[in-house]
């Protein structure tokens, strides 16, 4: 009799254990899975070139921003203060802000998310599409070496009528 009150009580002490640790009551920190600290990339200020099309022609800037080692930090810095210049210019109606700016495994690939879409619905293919190119000259011209940059909002693909954002864009575009 005593035997199987023990058993009771052990099994009750593990099952509010087990309980406490899956409610997070409890916390167990495992040796087995050591805690990888982030590595801290270096930075410098860098003068850059922003470029939108405006009125049949190139507009550009230069403005100083951080850049990275990493590429999709450059990325993220030099797309942030491309927008920013679009919104002062008054080429952006709503603010768009860039949410994510990732690598592909390969290293090829740039993949950007925004928090809203970027066009209005009464913009035309063209007006799209050089919002686009802007972009995609805007990081060429300022050596993000990847090959195609990939478009999307709150990280799923662009539906849009006119263009295809389906598969990534060229980071040559289509001068």
């Amino acid at each position: 009799m005593m035997k199987r009150i023990v058993i009771c009580l052990i099994g009750l002490l593990a099952g509010f254990l087990f309980l406490a640790y899956r409610q997070e009551w409890l916390i167990i920190n495992w040796p087995a899975h050591p805690i990888e600290l982030a590595v801290a990339t270096r930075t410098e200020k860098r003068s850059v070139k922003l470029y939108f099309w405006s009125q049949e022609r190139w507009k550009h800037e230069s403005v100083d921003i951080l850049w990275s080692e990493d590429k999709a930090q450059s990325a993220k810095y030099l797309v942030d203060a491309w927008l920013t210049w679009l919104e002062e210019e008054g080429a952006d109606k709503d603010k768009v802000s860039l949410q994510t700016a990732l690598l592909s495994p390969s290293g090829q690939e740039l993949l950007l998310s925004f928090d809203r879409v970027p066009f209005t619905g009464e913009q035309s293919a063209y007006e799209k599409w050089h919002w686009v190119e802007s972009l995609l000259k805007t990081i060429r011209d300022n050596g993000i070496k990847v090959q195609q940059v990939r478009l999307l909002v709150h990280h799923q693909t662009i539906d849009d009528y006119h263009l295809d954002f389906g598969r990534a864009w060229p980071l040559i575009g289509f001068r």
